[in-house]
């Protein structure tokens, strides 16, 4: 092992082991999906996802296996949900620099692994039980083999390619084919590569063969066991839909995305514009050119979505840092300094960064149920302070210190986050709050509504109830706490008899309010029971 690679293992390890099991299950996504491995573990059922033990149609099982896989090593906690996705950001991180030192160098290796690891998006997105770093890490190594297999002819990178490729289905579905497969396509085209003799080294029927037999298996078995529902619901509603038209509100301009990946690759991303020419006129080196087909292919097919997510532009990621640590690796030439007004773009990026805790302050301070969080604002000062440093390291031609300037505060930054801010915002956390209302063993419903979170740490189900009447009927024969929202006050009022309000809290991240009610009886006993659940 080199002294870069080491360097670069312990860094992310570090990055995105840092405060792993801290925060609570709170986002949505997270939610919903750390449950329904937890359900799957306690049914020791491996076909059929389910979520409050109702079938759940979004995502392919992959990551709910290894989430169980780490129930079974810490239990059911945030860290078992959390563990692999941090594995996966370590691996991700680590292929990413192999083949770039493979094919470009040592440093530009080391550099593209720091731009990545410097990103607090990045830092996230692999602190998170979701699908996306298994995603992420599938997709980088399908596209890499495939390019390795092409450099090279060498088999083994082939069969590397092919699995990754049907394990990225396996993790999100279609996406990872059509990800690959595009800019495998183009780089074929650019190259004018895309002929038969090629392509057969590519072992296209055995390679086929492969994939198929890694992803199909489960596909077949979820259509047959569900009669074709999950297939149904996860194609169309899911991939299709969403392609088609904005679902759940997360629409907007073609503009977003590529917004979202200079804003999720920061700060070394205020050097896009430049490292994407240089890549482009050096892009006789094929891998630089393979780099730029890909995030060329994410931003085309995201923007023509029309839902859009931060996650979508992920696997991106590797490829810009690839095409940024290339860069950087060339400004160590002074006279790319000044070609590249390299001074000059730092400045404005920490003049831009002056704004980002001004711009906290403000947003806390203008949402009563955060104002008390105003504080954090200060731990982003590092951004325009060091901003400022970067800048008079770049002015005087320091190139090094410059990248360590910029890569340090914002890994200080990511750490703070983790360990200081994350922990702060946790405290206010409602989920945990009305939790500790309900008792051990009491029945908890909810009505029309409720966050995913309580199924995960009530480890049970939650009856739903979409109209009143329902409800009614049901509360006349049991005592129950109900969970629902604010908005639905009114109509709960006219329930006989009254449901007492036992907590009411506003969302951290939405504009709604969870309200917790209970019946007279469940009240009174409520009282002196330990509750269900305690973070304490």
């Amino acid at each position: 092992m080199t002294r870069g690679l080491a360097i670069i293992s312990l860094l992310a390890a570090i990055i995105f082991f840092s405060n792993l099991g801290g925060p609570s299950i709170y986002i949505l996504d997270e939610a919903k999906n750390a449950g329904c491995a937890r359900e799957m573990l306690e049914a020791d059922q491996w076909v059929v996802p389910t979520f409050n033990y109702k079938l759940r149609a979004q995502k392919p099982p992959l990551h709910y296996y290894f989430m169980a896989l780490g129930y079974r090593i810490f239990g059911v906690t945030e860290l078992g949900a959390r563990f692999f996705s941090a594995i996966f950001g370590i691996l991700t991180v680590l292929t990413t620099f192999l083949f770039a030192r493979r094919f470009l160098g040592e440093r530009v290796a080391f550099l593209s692994s720091i731009v990545l690891l410097s990103s607090l998006h990045v830092a996230v997105q692999f602190h998170l039980a979701v699908p996306d770093p298994y995603l992420i890490f599938f997709v980088t190594l399908s596209i890499l083999s495939f390019y390795a297999t092409f450099e090279t002819t060498n088999q083994k990178y082939l069969w590397l390619a092919y699995t990754a490729l049907g394990l990225g289905v396996m993790a999100k579905g279609p996406v990872a084919l059509v990800i690959v497969g595009m800019v495998t396509l183009l780089f074929l085209l650019a190259t004018k590569s895309l002929r038969w003799p090629v392509l057969r080294g590519f072992l296209p029927w055995w390679g086929i063969t492969l994939f198929v037999l890694i992803a199909a298996p489960w596909y077949v078995a979820v259509t047959v066991a569900t009669d074709g529902e999950w297939l149904q619901q996860f194609l169309f509603r899911e991939n299709v839909s969403r392609f088609l038209e904005p679902m759940e509100g997360h629409g907007g301009p073609f503009w977003i995305i590529p917004l979202l990946i200079i804003v999720g690759m920061f700060p070394f991303s205020m050097l896009a514009g430049q490292a994407i020419h240089l890549a482009w006129c050096n892009r006789s080196e094929r891998l630089l050119l393979l780099a730029l087909l890909t995030v060329l292919v994410v931003v085309v097919f995201f923007s023509l979505s029309g839902t859009k997510l931060p996650t979508y532009v992920a696997p991106a990621f590797p490829f810009l840092a690839i095409i940024l640590g290339y860069f950087l690796s060339q400004l160590f030439q002074p006279e790319n300094l000044k070609k590249y007004a390299v001074a000059a773009t730092v400045l404005v990026y920490a003049l831009l960064m002056v704004a980002l805790p001004v711009g906290v302050y403000l947003g806390l301070e203008t949402e009563a149920h955060l104002v008390s969080l105003r504080d954090l604002a200060f731990c982003f000062v590092l951004a325009p302070v060091f901003g400022l440093l970067a800048w008079w390291f770049a002015y005087h031609q320091q190139v090094a210190n410059m990248i360590s300037a910029l890569a340090l505060s914002w890994i200080a930054l990511i750490l703070l986050s983790f360990y200081v801010i994350l922990p702060r915002v946790d405290q206010l956390n409602p989920i945990t709050k009305a939790l500790e209302q309900i008792p051990e063993n009491r029945e908890v419903v909810s009505y029309k509504r409720f966050n995913p979170a309580f199924s995960f740490y009530l480890q049970r189900p939650i009856r739903q109830f979409s109209t009143l009447d329902s409800l009614q009927q049901y509360l006349n024969q049991h005592e129950a706490f109900i969970i629902t929202r604010e908005q639905y006050s009114p109509e709960l009022d006219s329930i006989q008899p009254t449901l007492p309000i036992v907590f009411q809290h506003r969302e951290l991240f939405e504009p709604v309010t969870i309200e917790l009610r209970c019946t007279e009886a469940t009240k009174k006993y409520s009282l002196a029971k330990k509750p269900a659940f305690s973070k304490k």
